[in-house]
């Protein structure tokens, strides 16, 4: 959980601190005046990277020479933690608990977020890579080894790729290692999702959401030959294309209502509350497996949704996370009384309550 928040020269903030509680704490503020962006300085704390922007230099606030961000968070044991991050225009530099040599995992596991954008719908609707990421990053709270396979599975990809733009003619090796790596994945994928599309079903039942809604895995390779086989069949696209066509990296999660995928047949607000259980379900596994659970950002909440579905929403939310930050145009978008509420404009903190 954390407790308290420090923002220096990001975006819109010049200084700003926020003490944060348990249970729902509402951001409220008009468009541009930085509410998005607290739950921007966070997610970097814990990702290192923004859900905005990869280069450093467009975060930091004009005029400014870097950016700092301080966090003090409370573990599920009651161990005090202190992170921070440090960016000029050339580099970063972490610290935990004064320590500046920090793995990334054990960040994570620190302070662990879960994102949900602003256009939650994206999760059902948009690209395959969003839907790999949030199967990857549950998998991840759940088996924390996760991280490393699929960081080896990532160096043996980028090592093939390589080998393929310089010409080479011997991918044995690279197809040994990629396959053998990326059918784990696979399979910790196929695992991991029959565990939490069951839990979906039932967080559906939960929000009064009447949707029969039906789930199909796609490895990223054909059905009918392992890895191996598939990567020796496309081998010769591969050299073409100079980068390789099948594997994990190309896999994914089809949600889909009446035989037609979902996002062409749901409303906006029937897929954010889709996505909504799906979050929610993916919080359940975490709870169930003994993990950290992940402080929620919700960015947006109330858009696309009536009162009756915020209300449930927020209900939901409130009974399933330790802590959750979310951001509202208004304080009273939000039905349910938030345990915290804070109000800004122009990056600056004008009220709290």
């Amino acid at each position: 959980m954390i407790a308290k928040l420090s923002i220096r020269g990001l975006r819109v903030i010049q200084e700003l601190e926020l003490d944060f509680s348990k249970g729902i704490n509402l951001v409220s503020g008009a468009n541009g005046a930085g509410k998005t962006t607290i739950l921007e300085a966070i997610y970097l704390l814990s990702r290192g990277r923004s859900f905005r922007h990869r280069e450093g230099a467009p975060l930091i606030r004009e005029g400014a020479e870097g950016l700092e961000l301080v966090a003090v968070v409370r573990d599920r044991l009651g161990g005090r933690h202190v992170l921070g991050q440090r960016r000029s225009r050339r580099e970063v530099t972490v610290r935990l608990d004064g320590r500046s040599k920090v793995r990334r995992s054990e960040i994570f596991r620190v302070i662990p977020v879960q994102w949900v954008g602003a256009d939650a719908s994206e999760l059902v609707a948009g690209e395959p890579k969003g839907r790999r990421n949030f199967i990857d990053a549950g998998l991840f709270h759940v088996e924390p080894d996760y991280l490393g396979l699929l960081q080896r599975y990532q160096r043996t990809l980028d090592q093939r790729n390589a080998a393929l733009r310089r010409g080479e003619a011997d991918f044995n090796c690279w197809d040994q290692s990629l396959a053998v790596l990326g059918t784990e994945i696979d399979e910790r994928r196929r695992a991991y999702l029959d565990l939490l599309e069951e839990r979906i079903g039932a967080w559906l039942d939960t929000l009064e959401v009447e949707l029969a809604v039906g789930f199909s895995y796609r490895p990223g390779w054909k059905r009918d030959s392992d890895l191996h086989t598939a990567l020796q069949k496309t081998r010769g696209l591969d050299e073409r294309q100079h980068f390789t066509a099948c594997g994990p990296h190309r896999a994914d999660w089809v949600m889909s209502c009446s035989s037609h995928r979902s996002g062409k047949v749901l409303s906006r607000g029937q897929m954010k509350m889709l996505a909504s259980a799906c979050y929610l379900a993916q919080v359940d596994l975490v709870r169930e497996r003994g993990g950290d659970l992940p402080v929620l950002l919700y960015d947006d909440l109330p858009s696309e949704l009536d009162r009756v579905n915020r209300t449930r929403l927020a209900r939901a939310i409130a009974q399933v996370y330790q802590q959750a930050i979310v951001t509202a145009l208004a304080s009273d978008d939000l039905p349910t009384k938030p345990a915290r509420m804070f109000h800004v404009e122009q990056g600056c903190l004008v009220s709290i309550g």
